[in-house]
């Protein structure tokens, strides 16, 4: 086997203009714009980086998330396949690094050749609950991918050190073929905040059992009673119902609901928030409480939530609601809109996507120069 034969490398994932609550998709998208930069610059060390995924993902409104999830697996599927009959036609499938993404993971099974796979976390293989059918069976999609994860690949991508250590702790994975590459963030502020913010606070994100909406609602209830100046921003798919519970508990808290919003949207809405409430029981990573860091703005969370330390050490820790509501209001006492950040100037640098993606294009030349060592 040459060297020139392994020089090749799949990566499978939606390759699509995320929306901002879609981390995974964000996370795809952004990396690999600034791996196939770094292609570009050394194409004589990894000359057959190829993106095999769709351009376009089903997003509806008049289709079940059920419905949806089945259609944009089938369309994957497709890919799939065409890949296989591919690669059994050339027959060069051996010499192939496929880097798999979840839900993609679940691929592997049929995918020949060494396989590497990024877990963000395990939340749907712990908390496996019967809510309802769709939950059920996401639950149960999830389990699948994970051990088809642990049993066909060969290096794991883990977002964090707290996702490294689940995967040990829960899949019994052998550390030495885990890496953690720390994502990077798309909006990041400049470093002179901006001085004068307004009193508000946003959260971003999904409307789902993770993300904990209840204490969201507790949070705005209790800081309704104590203050009645706060415009709050809701950004994010799936919270209408949660918008219309927020607008029936008080009429005192401005409610702003955006289910959808652009990059540049995104970025004023920063500007302007005074502090970001993120309520979420866990996180593999945690992209917008990094985005809200570095544009001056104050993070709560709950004491209990399991964020990684990297992110959580910056972030204001709070044991309830109405601990929550007290400290807000001290907080803009204390600052009077000013901008305000904790994190230390490398903070930005280490967040970058262009290094992050650099960290991954060695992982793949480490595993190249590996699969050549034992084709010797």
């Amino acid at each position: 086997m040459s060297r020139e034969g392994i020089k090749k490398v799949v990566v499978l994932g939606w390759f699509v203009k995320p929306q901002v609550t879609d981390g995974r998709v964000r996370y795809f998208f952004s990396l690999m714009k600034n791996l196939l930069q770094i292609q570009i610059s050394n194409q004589e060390i990894l000359s057959k980086l190829t993106i095999k995924c769709p351009k376009v993902r089903l997003v509806s409104k008049k289709i079940s998330d059920l419905g949806t999830f089945i259609l944009n697996q089938a369309i994957m599927m497709g890919y799939v396949l065409k890949i296989l009959i591919s690669l059994i036609f050339r027959k060069n499938y051996v010499n192939t690094i496929f880097h798999l993404m979840f839900p993609e993971m679940i691929w592997a099974i049929l995918l020949p050749g060494v396989k590497i796979v990024t877990f963000h976390d395990l939340y749907a293989y712990k908390n496996f609950k019967l809510k309802n059918l769709y939950n059920l069976l996401w639950n149960l999609y999830a389990t699948v991918c994970y051990l088809l994860a642990k049993h066909f690949c060969h290096y794991y991508v883990a977002v964090s050190d707290q996702t490294k250590r689940e995967l040990i702790k829960r899949l019994k994975l052998d550390r030495r073929r885990i890496v953690t590459i720390y994502p990077g963030v798309n909006h990041l502020g400049p470093r002179q905040y901006i001085a004068e913010k307004k009193k508000t606070i946003a959260y971003i994100g999904r409307c789902e059992e993770k993300k904990n909406p209840e204490f969201l609602v507790q949070i705005i209830k209790e800081l309704a009673n104590v203050d009645d100046e706060w415009s709050f921003y809701l950004i994010g798919k799936g919270c209408s119902s949660l918008y219309n519970v927020l607008k029936e508990i008080s009429s005192k808290v401005k409610v702003i609901y955006k289910p959808v919003v652009s990059d540049l949207e995104l970025k004023k809405i920063y500007r302007e928030t005074f502090c970001l409430i993120h309520p979420s029981l866990q996180e593999g990573f945690g992209f917008v409480i990094i985005e809200a860091l570095l544009n001056g703005c104050h993070v709560i969370i709950r004491k209990s939530s399991q964020i990684p330390e990297i992110v959580k050490q910056y972030c204001i820790r709070v044991s309830s609601a109405k601990h929550a509501a007290h400290i807000l209001t001290l907080l803009w006492k204390v600052n009077r809109g000013n901008a305000c950040s904790r994190v230390p100037g490398n903070f930005i640098s280490r967040f970058s996507w262009y290094n992050v993606s650099y960290r991954l294009y060695r992982l793949y030349c480490y595993v190249i120069s590996l699969m050549f060592e034992k084709s010797k």
